[in-house]
């Protein structure tokens, strides 16, 4: 197939944008190496499934006329109105309750097409990658910044009119302000919630092994969550078992995803049956039974030599007196460790928990812009101040030494 190009404004690279990644996947393949979230595998089933209002993109940077580095992009439209959930508790202040109404009546005004330059659908550093990792971070994050506006113009042509650009999800050491090569970045950096990591020591052979390491405290408090789930059935669900319970699935996903104060996306309710179909035995969804009952669930991917937690759902009263959600974290802990794993990725909700088992906080940041300079000035930092809520919390440290 013959691939349509743009020259890059001051650079020596041209660039192409395409709809699907079925289109490209051999130049694709032939740059990036077997990572699953990069892998055509993935990006089609997420093509093929994606949010509603949410589109998927990609791009080839060219050199000398050979592809070289790959862009994964997702155009959404946000409104914020309907992304921002406010509380109705009676027991909030009237200072706390105006706070919030003048947030919602912001929002409320608020709405366009983002061109997303990453995955919203996951956390971490999914966004682009360049075959020769001898050019600095710096200078291919610059080389993506300048392709922007070719970008921006190709989607106008699709009749798709950018409003605003998000980068997400690059680790703090990777931060543009932290280089000092670079002073004359046009986007606005944000510090977001961490990743929390869990480090797999060489000496954990087994779940023992990581009890072992535990302060007492800690130990007795993972002790009493599992006996608290005694009576939990915890099963793997097939494609056969996630089609029939796909309704609950989805209404359990539904009433944890909600209890968040912002989301710009909610799942498809076939979402994990058609990632089992696309990833086999890379993905699971384990389900919790009580007397017959699924009142939760959790999700996990494996690629290589690390799992991610995905998205899970749970009944919040069972959670009360079963310690649901602790133990799910306490399950995929034994399925990374099982597993072989030399890391868990447990994504950025509910830090200080994830703390308490030993999982650390990656920083990371974002980087957003508006495309009227205006709104950058006054409006971004109010869009900021809505979508990236800060969560206070208290780092743990459970281990012996």
């Amino acid at each position: 197939m013959d691939i349509e190009t743009h020259k890059i404004d001051s650079t020596q690279y041209s660039f192409s944008l395409h709809k699907s990644i079925l289109d490209i996947e051999e130049d694709w393949k032939s740059i990036v190496p077997d990572k699953l979230f990069y892998s055509p595998k993935y990006l089609s089933f997420t093509e093929s499934n994606t949010p509603k209002g949410m589109k998927m993109r990609y791009g080839l940077f060219h050199l000398d006329g050979k592809p070289v580095g790959t862009l994964i992009m997702q155009v959404k439209h946000i409104s914020l109105g309907e992304s921002l959930t406010v509380e109705t508790n009676d027991s909030f202040s009237v200072r706390s309750r105006m706070v919030k109404g003048i947030k919602s009546g912001i929002a409320k005004t608020i709405s366009f097409d983002t061109l997303v330059v990453g995955n919203l659908l996951l956390t971490g550093q999914y966004s682009f990658y360049f075959k020769d990792d001898s050019v600095a971070f710096y200078k291919r994050f610059e080389l993506v910044e300048r392709s922007l506006d070719l970008i921006k113009d190709l989607l106008a042509k699709e009749g798709i009119k950018i409003g605003s650009i998000l980068m997400k999800d690059f680790y703090e050491t990777n931060a543009v302000s932290k280089s000092p090569f670079r002073q004359d970045c046009t986007f606005q950096e944000c510090k977001v919630q961490p990743d929390m990591v869990m480090a797999i020591r060489e000496e954990w052979k087994d779940f023992e092994d990581y009890m072992s390491s535990l302060k007492s405290k800690y130990r007795v408090r993972v002790k009493r969550a599992l006996k608290k789930a005694e009576a939990i059935e915890r099963r793997t669900l097939s494609v056969v078992e996630l089609t029939k319970h796909q309704q609950r699935i989805h209404a359990l996903y539904l009433e944890t995803a909600l209890k968040a104060s912002f989301n710009l996306f909610i799942l498809p309710e076939d979402y994990f049956l058609e990632m089992k179909k696309a990833l086999g035995d890379q993905f699971e969804l384990v389900g919790y039974f009580l007397e017959g009952e699924l009142i939760g669930y959790y999700t996990v991917i494996f690629d290589k030599d690390h799992v991610d937690a995905h998205f899970l759902g749970y009944d919040k009263d069972k959670n009360a007196v079963h310690q649901s959600y602790l133990n799910m974290l306490i399950d995929i802990l034994k399925e990374g460790i099982k597993y072989g794993a030399k890391q868990i990725h447990f994504s950025r909700t509910a830090l200080e928990i994830k703390s308490s088992i030993g999982a650390e906080p990656e920083d990371m940041v974002f980087y957003l812009r508006s495309q009227r300079q205006w709104q950058n000035k006054y409006l971004l930092p109010k869009i900021l101040e809505i979508m990236v809520p800060e969560e206070k919390w208290e780092p743990r440290s459970p281990f012996k030494s």
